[in-house]
Parts: C-alpha cells; sequence; structure tokens
C-alpha cells in the first residue's frame, strides 16, 4: 500500500508539472510547444508523451498539432554523416544478410552496430533512426508486433532486435513456433515492468505452460524466465546509469516489488549489486 501510494504521488506531481509546461507552451503559440517539445524529446521520451498528454486535454488528438507532436520522437534524424555512415557500413549490409538468410553475419554486425558510441550513449536522434532503420528491415524478414519504445534504453533495444533476426530467420519449418515466440518476446520487452508470471503469458497467448516453456527454450536457447530476467535487467541498468532514480523506484520501475529481491537478482545476473553502478 504504501510503495502504492508514493507512486501515485508521484504520477500526481508529474501530471501537475507537465500540465503546467504544456499550458505554459501553448500560450506561446504553436511554433513554441513543437520547439518546446524538442528539447523535452531529447531528455526523455516519457516526459515527452506526458506532456503530448496533458496538452492532449485541450488539443484534439487528431488535430495537426497533436499528429505532429506525436510523431515528433520518430521523425528525429542524428546528424547526416552519421545518418549516411550507418546506411553504408551497416544497414546496407544487413539487409544484403537478410536475403541471403545469413544469420551468423547479420548478428555479427548488430553487435558491432549497438557498440557504436552514439548508441551506447543513448543518443535519442540516433536511437530513433536504427530502431525504425531496423524494424523496416525485421518487418521484411517476417518479423510481427512492435520494437520497444525508445526510453527502453541501447541495451533493451539491441537484445529485443537480436532475437528478433534470430527467429526471423529461423528454418522454414520452424517459422509458425518462432512467430508465436517473437509475439511472446515482444510482449516481455514491452511489459517488463507489469505481471510476467507464467500464468499470465499463457492466459495470454492460449498456450499451455509445459509447452510454452519447452517452446522457447528451444527456441532462443533460453529459459523463459532468464529471458525476461535479462530483459529487466538491461532496463535496471540503463536507468541506475541515468543517476535519476533511487533504487527501489527502478525496482519497481522494472517489475520487482522488493528492492532487497531487485538487488539480489540483478547481483545473480550481473556479478554487482545496483549499488556499485548507482
Amino acid at each position: 500500500r504504501v510503495a502504492g501510494r508514493r507512486r501515485e504521488l508521484r504520477r500526481e506531481r508529474f501530471r501537475e508539472f507537465c500540465g503546467a509546461l504544456a499550458d505554459s507552451l501553448r500560450a506561446a503559440g504553436t511554433n513554441a510547444l513543437i520547439s518546446g517539445l524538442l528539447p523535452l524529446a531529447e531528455v526523455t521520451p516519457a516526459l515527452h508523451r506526458a506532456c503530448l498528454a496533458a496538452a492532449g486535454n485541450r488539443i484534439s488528438v487528431h488535430s495537426p498539432l497533436a499528429v505532429a507532436a506525436d510523431g515528433l520522437l520518430e521523425l528525429l534524424q542524428p546528424d547526416l554523416p552519421v545518418q549516411l555512415r550507418f546506411e553504408q557500413e551497416y544497414f546496407a549490409p544487413l539487409s544484403e544478410y537478410v536475403q541471403h538468410m545469413d544469420l551468423a553475419a547479420l548478428l555479427r554486425d548488430l553487435g558491432h552496430l549497438w557498440q557504436e558510441p552514439v548508441l551506447a550513449a543513448g543518443n535519442l536522434q540516433a536511437l530513433a533512426y536504427a530502431r525504425g532503420m531496423l524494424w523496416e528491415l525485421a518487418q521484411s524478414a517476417g518479423a510481427e508486433g512492435a520494437p520497444p519504445p525508445l526510453d527502453s534504453g541501447p541495451e533493451a533495444l539491441g537484445s529485443y532486435f537480436r532475437d528478433c533476426f534470430r527467429l526471423a530467420l529461423a528454418p522454414a519449418e520452424s517459422q509458425s513456433a518462432s512467430a508465436k515466440v517473437r509475439r511472446i518476446c515482444a510482449y516481455i520487452h514491452q511489459n517488463y515492468s507489469g505481471d510476467l508470471r507464467l500464468k499470465t503469458l499463457t492466459g495470454e497467448f492460449a498456450i499451455s505452460g509445459d509447452y510454452l516453456r519447452k517452446l522457447f527454450k528451444d527456441e532462443t536457447g533460453q529459459t523463459l524466465s532468464e529471458y525476461i530476467t535479462g530483459v529487466r535487467m538491461a532496463k535496471a541498468r540503463e536507468l541506475l546509469k541515468s543517476g535519476d532514480y533511487k533504487i527501489y523506484e527502478i525496482a519497481d520501475m522494472v517489475g520487482y516489488h522488493s528492492a532487497q529481491y531487485f538487488s539480489q537478482a540483478f547481483y545473480n545476473a550481473t556479478g554487482r549489486y545496483p549499488t556499485e553502478l548507482h
């Protein structure tokens, strides 16, 4: 109850701040609202979305302003030299690997891509560009669902796309099973802060627990529990590095209701305690 009340108080303060910010921007006119949202998007997509939600109380979601603002983050582009280099060094070869079903080469270059300093540092323009290009490529390979949001961070996005391509380029005879596992992986990435117990997943995907565990292990090489923990710990590392949240807040944000249990799980997964990165 105390933790729930604390979260609700944070939400209330956040909504009040975003509402006041949206009001001041709106009073200055349309251009000021759009230009004011841009630096917000560079700081945190969550703040950007919250500001849009507050602004939406008075602006129709179908208005040109709301549509333009809502799509702002996805339209951000990195500097042209970075964009051209990414296209030449990564996306053109990755496209060839997809066409030739060369999974080993694709995963190798994908790993190099996510080690690029501009992505590893969490630059939102570069992340938005890479996410968009990779998702377009993944869809061409038959991927379904949707990738995690930008504020998942580079580690979570990199993990998602590695799994996405690994499953998309699976042998033809296993494509039906792979499609289901891809949907489960996407669901985990999008709901890592919520209830991901086996009972929840079997109900969501209308599949038995035993079959789900076997299918997931066969397709990904990891147990379901290992995969969920990996996604949550990748996000936790991003949040710890930001320095914006207390450890108990991060625990709650990645699906752990006990900070002590989260700290132990983090140590088991990474060999370090959250306090060492905070």
